[in-house]
């Protein structure tokens, strides 16, 4: 080989070389950086420039900010002040005799960095040039420059610097401790590999960033913060924990990692979540007026705690919601639970979660409840009553609040009669009057009631039957059949019957026309089981036959007439 091709080898490897080296990040277009931190009882800051040529630093500041967000000191670089390009200054936060490379304050400030500190670099314009902050502190940067990230955490024995391209990305990952090298090359960052898994059924989380600067992917320098999202779980499945993470407890599918100074793995434990329960009592759609039902669920398996709820069923929102312990209300194989307040009237759905180890399981289906008023208590007519007028009147006492009443009726067939809604105007009783006659339709009735109050409606009472029963045959007294009597008046008796309200009386003669036809009242006429009339009508005359008969009478309820009796006036 010549010489010639020599030269043209070396110029290749050389320029590969160049190609395959980590190349450096400047967020602020390559200015300026704060490059190094130092804390402890000598307090310093390096700056460095990337550029290849120098900056003026005339009449730029420093900020320095002190553990609680206050303003501790603020730096001004001198007339003349420059920085050569991929060159270091300086800045001692005390006082000494200024350099081309090293300036100090003119004070001795003090300056608290225990747990929290910032600085930033302005140029003579005020406008942010750089800016970093670590530990809790909150001091926000400049205009012109940013920050983000998670803040870096300064240690006692050692300072924060950049990598040892000076990165600036403008944030906290940029940081990482590091042994002191003011006025020189940050020393170089090793990089660790970040293993991310899970175990049971799902996803593994992905990282942000995907790797340290200077770093392959998926690795990172000690310190690094690494945010971990988007762990999902299979269906059945929920994130039970992590491990290796900043908060291995938490349950949700985010959380972040700090990067140690090894390899390190990081994982997300899902676990299958536990069945939902089966809701046993109250039935779906049961109607209730208990304010306060029981709710009873079958166990499910390992379930340490429950979360039972109830939610109005218009308008979906939660009316009551507790968390119970399976150990005080679970027995071997149900658990009970009374509802924790009074439940106004209204329709209700609920259902109940189960936990596992803390893992939230199914919600079991929804169950419907109602509840209603209480059913009206039935006066009259009462238990196997026996009724002799056709029209009953039905009575019940008053419900609270009643928006109205429902009365029921039943024929002896079991047909239904009628419905009728009734209105709330009761006093010690409400009633309701049947606005027809039941006339000879004889038989065993059945009759209810119920009642609608804040637009519910209750169940209907307890059915009651009544017997309507048709008045009996009365039996005439006197006068007896063939009596003769010199003038009037003639005194007319017979036996009561239970149930008339009125007797229906007639007289005629032997030829059948009637002279004497009248309604009496049961009240006027009867007492002691008898009932009594006296006679002296001017159609019946001396010398004829005449001949009587008399029937109970309720509405349209009337009893066989009696035998036909003769009497003859003389």
């Amino acid at each position: 080989m010549n010489k010639r091709f020599y030269v043209w080898l070396l110029a290749v490897i050389t320029l590969l070389a160049v190609l395959s080296a980590p190349s450096a990040v400047w967020a602020d277009g390559g200015n300026v950086v704060i490059n190094e931190v130092q804390g402890g009882t000598d307090k310093a800051i390096e700056f460095y420039n990337p550029g290849i040529n120098p900056v003026d630093l005339s009449g730029w500041d420093v900020p320095v900010y002190n553990n609680s967000n206050v303003l501790a000191a603020n730096f001004t670089f001198p007339p003349g002040a420059s920085i050569a390009g991929r060159g270091y200054i300086v800045l001692y936060l005390k006082t000494g005799t200024n350099s081309s490379s090293t300036y100090y304050l003119s004070n001795n400030p003090v300056i608290l960095w225990s747990g929290a500190g910032a600085v930033a670099l302005r140029d003579a314009a005020d406008s942010g040039i750089d800016f970093m902050r670590f530990g809790i502190s909150t001091i926000s940067p400049p205009d012109g420059t940013a920050w983000s990230g998670t803040n870096p955490t300064m240690q006692a024995d050692k300072n924060l610097g950049r990598d040892g391209l000076s990165t600036d990305t403008n944030q906290g990952s940029d940081w990482i401790a590091q042994n002191a090298s003011l006025g020189a090359v940050n020393p170089a960052q090793q990089c660790y590999f970040l293993t991310i898994s899970h175990s049971g059924e799902g996803s593994d989380p992905s990282a942000v960033p995907d790797h340290s600067s200077g770093c392959n992917a998926g690795y990172y320098h000690a310190n690094a913060s690494i945010s971990l999202s988007g762990a999902l779980p299979q269906d059945g499945w929920a994130i039970a924990g992590w491990s290796g993470s900043q908060d291995d407890a938490s349950r949700r599918s985010s959380n972040t990692v700090l990067m140690p100074s090894s390899a390190h793995i990081v994982s997300v434990v899902y676990a299958e979540m536990p069945p939902a329960p089966v809701l046993v009592s109250p039935l779906d759609k049961a109607r209730s007026e208990v304010a306060r039902p029981l709710f009873t669920w079958q166990v499910v398996s390992g379930a340490e705690k429950y979360t039972w709820e109830i939610k109005r069923i218009d308008d979906n929102t939660t009316v009551q919601r507790a968390t119970y312990d399976a150990a005080v209300r679970c027995d071997a194989f149900t658990c009970e639970i009374p509802a924790p307040d009074d439940l106004p009237l209204g329709e209700y759905k609920w259902h109940v979660v189960a936990y596992v180890d803390d893992i939230v399981g199914y919600w079991s289906a929804y169950h419907q409840l109602h509840i209603i008023p209480p059913a009206p208590r039935l006066r009259s007519p009462g238990v196997d009553a026996v009724v002799y007028g056709g029209r009953p009147t039905f009575k019940w006492y008053p419900v609270a609040d009643a928006q109205r009443y429902q009365v029921e009726v039943f024929n002896p067939d079991t047909s239904q009669l009628g419905r009728w809604n009734v209105g709330t105007t009761c006093a010690d009783f409400c009633e309701f009057r049947l606005p027809f006659d039941l006339e000879m339709n004889y038989g065993d009735y059945t009759w209810q009631v119920n009642v609608m109050k804040w637009d519910m409606v209750s169940d209907w009472s307890a059915p009651r039957i009544f017997s309507y029963t048709r008045l009996a045959r009365n039996t005439q007294l006197a006068p007896e059949s063939g009596s003769t009597f010199a003038a009037q008046p003639v005194t007319f008796r017979w036996t009561a019957v239970t149930g008339a309200i009125f007797y229906q009386f007639q007289i005629e003669n032997m030829a059948g026309v009637k002279l004497h036809a009248q309604l009496y009242s049961a009240a006027a006429h009867c007492d002691a089981g008898e009932c009594e009339i006296s006679m002296n009508d001017p159609r019946l005359t001396g010398g004829s036959e005449y001949r009587w008969h008399v029937r109970g009478k309720n509405g349209r309820n009337f009893a066989q007439w009696t035998p036909w009796l003769t009497f003859t006036l003389e």
